[in-house]
């Protein structure tokens, strides 16, 4: 599997899609840290690659945006949910703008989506989902010299010490 998204919640790792080679996927596999062994859960919707997803502190996951086929050409615009504790996926709200191969960071129960690739370019726009809402709000814009795709983002949790003002 190449091209996928994982995230970790509740003593778990999520990898989610991706692909195989030649085909893009929509299967979930779970590896459970406590019992060293790996379980297939409910598939996601929509077969996509290099999509974005984070977990929530409603212990949910978000899967956004990637490409819909082996092409750079075919966004796909859903964002699914996950809950764990019955193994099901739900389409909720689509972002404003399709991307693929995006940034996404969660902060409490929001979302916040950034850069990537739409059909034609690099997308600049920085999209905010409210997941108690089930709403995408424009927040702002990736200055240009930051525009890109195909990066890794993650949230770092400092004491107030190490922060200056």
């Amino acid at each position: 599997r190449a091209g996928h998204s994982s995230v970790v919640l509740q003593e778990h790792i999520y990898v989610i899609a991706g692909h195989n080679g030649n085909i893009c996927q929509n299967s979930v596999e779970c590896y459970n840290l406590l019992t060293d062994q790996w379980n297939t859960v409910s598939n996601i919707s929509k077969a996509r690659r290099f999509a974005a997803a984070a977990a929530t502190t409603a212990e949910k996951i978000i899967v956004v945006g990637g490409f819909g086929d082996m092409t750079a050409t075919t966004i796909e615009n859903s964002c699914e949910m996950f809950e764990p504790s019955t193994n099901q996926w739900s389409l909720v709200s689509s972002p404003l703008k399709p991307r693929a191969a995006h940034g996404i960071v969660s902060i409490d129960d929001t979302i916040y989506l950034f850069g990537g690739e739409n059909e034609i370019a690099y997308e600049a726009t920085v999209e905010r989902f409210d997941v108690k809402n089930n709403e995408w709000k424009r927040v702002g814009y990736v200055p240009e010299t930051l525009q890109a795709s195909y990066f890794g983002t993650s949230q770092l949790k400092l004491p107030k010490e190490f922060i200056h003002k």
